[in-house]
């Protein structure tokens, strides 16, 4: 949606999401082993750097090399998603699943990868990439910034970065944006308005109630119902966030609050069609018995049966 609102697609360029699932670390060790024992055997074969690379023993950073003697000797590496376990590889297939349903097109690169042990399972990048790129040579093909330069954003998925300093164990989703890039790319071709001057408060905070005792499936349908409903809060031009955190209600509560949220939407498994929905609803749609409304300032709270009274509630409670 960032990525969308900033128009950097013309008749020439199109913007690509491009995926990739590292696995954990132990996943990463048994790959490695293999993808050093390979590359030890055409190590004649790769670039300088690259053969520096394989005698130092790490071998993972050739896996992005954009030399063509390492390209072509990559063509018949093992492949890290060959090492993935089974719990690794439901999560990716959990991933790309969720973004088809969401209408997101992607691309899987297995390339892209992180450089630093705290990243773990997916890895993602969103692309530029121009038509004319075929007709222009190998150092300015891609976008008016070079191949090596046609990443506008990327990020991944990580678990053992506060820990790495010393904290506690938690999971999170960081992304960093090249700034001048992207401003560079836009040429004038668009004006930051409205959305700019918005507060970072979302409008809305959906919060799915998880019990303990609820199946596994149930757990993911309901989440699924919270990411409807974001999705079709976000058509409305409303912003909004969905907590996935497998915690409390009252101390996601807490948190909203804490963070300014305004409105703050409740859905537990009273609240979900006992058909859910394979693709993403349409905005006028209303996939949901009811949804349950709290106004965080005035602890107000409202039960909405139809899409048209969740609007009309939302838009009172915010002015």
């Amino acid at each position: 949606r960032f990525i969308n609102e900033l128009n950097l697609e013309d008749e020439d360029s199109k913007v690509i999401l491009k995926l990739n699932t590292l696995g954990t670390s132990h996943d990463r060790n048994r790959f490695l082993v293999k993808l050093r024992e390979y590359l030890m055997e055409c190590s004649s074969e790769l670039s300088k750097e690259s053969q520096r690379r394989v005698t130092e023993g790490n071998p993972w950073r050739i896996l992005d090399s954009k030399s063509v003697l390492d390209q072509e000797v990559l063509r018949n590496a093992p492949r890290l998603n060959e090492f993935l376990s089974e719990e690794s590889r439901d999560r990716w297939e959990l991933v790309k699943s969720l973004l088809e349903e969401s209408g997101i097109r992607y691309e899987f690169d297995a390339r892209i990868i992180r450089g630093l042990d705290y990243y773990n399972h997916t890895a993602f990048e969103f692309v530029v990439e121009s038509k004319t790129s075929v007709k222009q040579d190998e150092e300015h093909s891609g976008t008016p910034l070079g191949r090596s330069q046609n990443t506008v954003l990327g990020g991944g998925f990580y678990d053992s970065l506060m820990s790495s300093f010393g904290g506690p164990e938690l999971s999170g989703i960081g992304w960093a944006a090249g700034v001048e890039r992207i401003e560079l790319m836009l040429q004038n071709r668009i004006e930051m308005k409205e959305h700019i001057k918005r507060q970072l408060a979302p409008d809305v905070c959906i919060i799915p109630v998880i019990q303990k005792e609820m199946a596994s499936s149930s757990k993911s349908n309901l989440r699924r119902c919270c990411l409807y409903l974001g999705e079709i809060l976000r058509q409305y031009n409303y912003t909004c966030i969905v907590r996935f955190e497998d915690q409390k209600v009252s101390k996601l509560l807490s948190q909203s609050n804490k963070s300014n949220t305004k409105l703050v939407a409740i859905l537990g498994e009273d609240e979900m069609l006992n058909h859910i929905p394979i693709v993403l609803p349409h905005k006028n749609s209303f996939p949901f018995r009811s949804i349950n409304l709290k106004n965080m300032k005035s602890g107000q709270q409202f039960k909405c049966d139809s899409l048209h009274q969740l609007l009309s509630c939302i838009k009172t409670n915010l002015h």
